[in-house]
C-alpha cells in the first residue's frame, strides 16, 4: 500500500460519518478532520492540511463541491465528493473544482479502496501539468519567440 494519507471527511449524518472514519482508518489511512458542516471542513482544512477530502455533496450549510473548493489555501486539495443517487452527477459544480471523484453512497470501504489511490494519482498528473503550464507561460511572457523554418535550417532540409 502507499503511504499514509491525512484525510478530511465532512459529512452531516453523524452515522455516516463515524463509518467513513472507521473504512478510512481500516484502509491504512488518517482521518485529521471529522466535519458536520462546510463552514467546518475549511476551517478545519487549513488548520490540519489534509492531503485529501471526502465530502458529502449536499452538506446542510453548503453544497460539498462549494466546501471542498474553498477548504484550499494556497495549495489545492484533491477532494472525492459523495451523492445520495446512484447516477453520480454533481448538479452546478463548476469544472475548476478539485473534485477528482465522485462516489455513489452508501460508500463501503470496498469503494474506498480504488478510489484513493487513483484520486491521488491524477491529483498528481494534474499537478504536473499546471506546472509544465506554468513555465511555458512564463517562457511565452519572457519574450520567446518561435524559431521561423527558414532560421532553423529546415528549409534546406526540404521539411
Amino acid at each position: 500500500m502507499n503511504a499514509s494519507l491525512k484525510i478530511a471527511i465532512a459529512h452531516d449524518d453523524l452515522d455516516t460519518l463515524v463509518s467513513l472514519h472507521a473504512s478510512v482508518c481500516e484502509i491504512g489511512h488518517d482521518v485529521c478532520v471529522d466535519a458536520i458542516s462546510g463552514q467546518q471542513l475549511i476551517e478545519s482544512a487549513g488548520e490540519q492540511s489534509p492531503d485529501l477530502l471526502i465530502v458529502k455533496e449536499e452538506l446542510r450549510d453548503m453544497r460539498g463541491w462549494k466546501a471542498a473548493s474553498d477548504a484550499w489555501k494556497g495549495e489545492p486539495i484533491p477532494a472525492i465528493v459523495l451523492v445520495d443517487r446512484s447516477d453520480g452527477e454533481l448538479g452546478n459544480c463548476p469544472e475548476s473544482t478539485n473534485v477528482l471523484a465522485v462516489l455513489a453512497e452508501p460508500v463501503r470501504q470496498a469503494d474506498l479502496v480504488p478510489a484513493v489511490p487513483l484520486v491521488m494519482q491524477r491529483f498528481r498528473q494534474l499537478q504536473h501539468l499546471r506546472k509544465d503550464i506554468n513555465e511555458l507561460t512564463k517562457e511565452l511572457e519572457s519574450g520567446y519567440r518561435p524559431i521561423s523554418p527558414t532560421e532553423n535550417g529546415a528549409s534546406q532540409l526540404g521539411l
